[in-house]
């Protein structure tokens, strides 16, 4: 492992899907996927997969909210022999006209999302309540927010970014290319969510 770990956090309505990721150069490399289903119902669950699909964690939970899933997680993964993530990636749905590629979230990024509620009212408050308890658990680590609307490169557009193929990606689509150099873009990890 190149301890270049990135952590990829997906908030929805009620469930959080999440994934670890080795960055090595330009290979990405899943260290461990998971989700907290049923968010504040009395039929949750909480599941960690590792890399070759294996059952690392799956129990019924009851989890009250965004704030208890991202905890539980976040214990979980600490409980894991993988490194603490060195940046935090966050899927958002929509960053309205002004946020339209991958970036590194700083206060100017994260008014101009909140100012973009309306172009996803249902998703983008979720989003800006996840980042800012990401931030809360991760303090002075980099967090990316990584748009589904920002354009996709030419070389994946015809296999990963076809619109209507009924898959939506549900987390990290850009990073850096290297984690001293955040400005620039890389990691494309994924994973989907029906």
């Amino acid at each position: 492992m190149s301890g270049k770990t990135i952590l990829a956090l997906n908030g929805g309505s009620s469930s959080l899907k999440f994934g670890l990721f080795d960055a090595q150069s330009d290979e990405v490399l899943p260290l461990c996927t998971g989700s907290v289903e049923g968010i504040g119902s009395d039929s949750g669950r909480f599941s960690i997969r590792g890399a070759q699909g294996e059952t690392l964690k799956d129990e019924r939970a009851l989890i009250g909210d965004q704030r208890e899933a991202l905890r539980s997680a976040v214990q979980a993964l600490d409980h894991l022999p993988f490194p603490s993530p060195v940046a935090v990636g966050h899927r958002i749905v929509h960053g309205g006209p002004k946020l339209r590629q991958h970036q590194r979230i700083t206060p100017e990024v994260l008014r101009e999302l909140e100012a973009a509620e309306p172009f996803a009212p249902l998703h983008v408050p979720a989003a800006v309540n996840m980042i800012r308890q990401a931030q809360q658990h991760f303090p002075g680590i980099p967090q990316f927010a990584c748009f589904d609307t920002a354009p996709c490169p030419k070389q994946r557009r015809a296999s990963r970014c076809r619109k209507g193929s009924g898959k939506r990606a549900s987390a990290v689509t850009g990073f850096t290319d290297s984690l001293a150099n955040p400005s620039c873009t890389l990691l494309k990890a994924r994973f989907l969510t029906g």
